[in-house]
């Protein structure tokens, strides 16, 4: 089904909710959306499955071309929150807050929110920064990873925002990786706190908010950060409601509603979004080479042991019945990477033989992995793939758009081919 592409008239006060895929030229009148008035002839791009909620501010006409996804229809007052988020914006910046922190569950508009909160501040003549910190759904970086923008101009999308710094997270969720994401966020806040002259640091987070595990996460969140301000945006399950009493001791504490209407994204939305987030930071690859034995590997056991000598490197060939390529021992794994498939039952037996994890990877495997490529401080310069490894001399190939040459490479969980498509995930280090 193509996009249809029309002309619409909107009467004065009145809200009205556009749902992605979607683009909005103003051709008369005023609008308000996202904190900020929209200028005559500025245009709106919706991406697929976000919604753009707006209020006309006198009668208007808008020109919509609207995906076969897509939809644009009229909201009532009490579906939507814009009125309401417009005024508590305004109470939270008029108490002359320089840091909040916007916690939420899944798709209760928290990336919306900081957006509205962006545009709202830049009108007072702040000076804005956001730190993105969902890992996930990342905008400002890539997926897997934190990042910090300076808002300089009105913003509908926090993807407009040119990451200044990042953290390199590695994988899309907070949930096996809590005391990297969250010492990730303490880097790249201190750094804009420092570094940055900003009146205000806006920090989204990840919707992970069920269970206890994650309550002590946001809570750590919450420490490490210590903001001047809590947003806490609930629906109506309240996952949150067990650490409100902690929250409200540790900051000023805005409890808000989302909008109604939000609908969940399926894991086929959140899958599409991230890797159209990936392929904007994967384009004009070049090839890099880097010597593990120059630049340590970080969240991998690659490269980290004692190599097998050539007895048992035969026995090991013996017993596989495949050639090894390379294989080196630990105090608690095996590692041996090898020309071609090996049965299961082989390596358990290897596994009952040297009393420990025994890892087998067949040459090439590595191809596609994401890395991030760290500077002497840790920060991210960029993500790339992993081309291949050479296991003679620790050269690992990298297709990356990143120039300058890297300090530390940090193995990622995913792998991804060169249009951003995830073909693979690992739910541990992949070696």
């Amino acid at each position: 089904m193509e996009a249809k592409k029309e002309r619409v008239s909107l009467a004065r006060d009145k809200i009205y909710r556009l749902k992605g895929p979607a683009m909005m030229v103003l051709t008369k009148g005023r609008i308000f959306a996202l904190g900020r008035e929209l200028t005559s002839r500025e245009k709106i791009v919706v991406p697929r499955s976000r919604i753009l909620c707006f209020k006309t501010l006198e009668d208007s006409e808008v020109e919509i071309v609207v995906g076969s996804e897509g939809s644009f229809e009229e909201a009532s007052s009490e579906e939507e929150v814009i009125d309401i988020w417009n005024t508590e914006i305004d109470r939270i910046l008029d108490s002359k807050v320089s840091s909040v922190l916007v916690l939420g569950p899944v798709d209760v508009g928290k990336t919306t929110f900081c957006c509205f909160m962006a545009n709202k501040a830049l009108a007072k003549n702040y000076s804005v920064y956001v730190i993105d910190a969902d890992i996930g759904q990342a905008d400002i970086g890539p997926p897997t990873t934190i990042s910090a923008g300076r808002v300089d101009k009105p913003i509908f999308s926090l993807r407009e925002l040119k990451p200044k710094y990042m953290a390199f997270i590695g994988v899309d969720s907070p949930m096996n990786v809590k005391e990297r994401v969250i010492a990730g966020l303490k880097l790249i806040y201190e750094k804009v706190m420092k570094y940055e002259k900003t009146d205000i640091v806006i920090i989204n987070t990840d919707g992970w908010t069920q269970g206890s595990k994650a309550h002590e996460y946001k809570l750590a969140i919450a420490s490490v950060i210590n903001p001047d301000a809590i947003v806490l945006l609930q629906k109506d399950t309240p996952e949150l409601d067990n650490i409100i009493p902690v929250l409200r001791k540790m900051s000023k504490l805005f409890i808000l509603p989302s909008p109604k209407a939000a609908k969940a994204r399926d894991r086929y939305e959140r899958k599409m979004f991230r890797e159209s987030s990936y392929l904007r930071f994967i384009n004009n690859l070049k090839l890099k080479a880097v010597s593990a034995e120059k630049c340590p590997l970080l969240y991998t056991h690659l490269f980290k042991g004692c190599p097998l000598n050539d007895d048992e490197k035969k026995a090991l060939e013996l017993h596989l019945g495949a050639r090894v390529l390379y294989s080196e021992e630990t105090c608690d794994r095996v590692i041996i990477i090898v020309d071609k498939p090996i049965p299961r039952e082989k390596i358990e037996e290897l596994r009952a033989l040297y009393g420990k994890e025994v890892f087998i990877i067949v040459k090439g495997y590595e191809k596609g992995l994401l890395v991030g490529l760290l500077d002497k401080e840790m920060l991210c310069q960029g993500i790339g793939l992993l081309e291949e490894i050479d296991f003679d001399t620790k050269t690992l190939k990298i297709k990356t758009n990143v120039s300058s040459d890297p300090q530390y490479i940090a193995f990622g969980q995913v792998k991804l081919n060169e249009k951003g498509e995830e073909i693979g995930k690992f739910r541990d280090w992949f070696l």
